[in-house]
């Protein structure tokens, strides 16, 4: 597998957000309670993804043209990191 990694535009926000919601769902679910996988979800709803992308750096990796991961930076500071799990 060879993803192809690009700047997010707003139009990724839908794969973007559901990459993240399925990381957070799945992967997080041992660590946290659910009330607080379910909160932090809310911060990466569609419209929450495009609000961050027009504020930050995000960058989605692509692998055959589907969302396979995201990070977004805050100038040189890495702010979020998502694989999606079935990745």
């Amino acid at each position: 597998m060879s993803p192809t990694l690009r700047r997010a535009s707003p139009e990724d926000a839908p794969a973007i957000s559901a990459v993240i919601l399925r990381s957070l769902r799945q992967s997080t679910a041992q660590d946290y309670p659910a009330s607080v996988i379910e909160r932090v979800a809310r911060s990466f709803d569609v419209d929450a993804v495009r609000r961050l992308i027009a504020r930050r750096e995000v960058f989605v990796a692509l692998e055959d043209g589907q969302a396979v991961s995201t990070a977004s930076l805050d100038r040189a500071v890495v702010r979020s990191v998502f694989v999606d799990p079935a990745w």
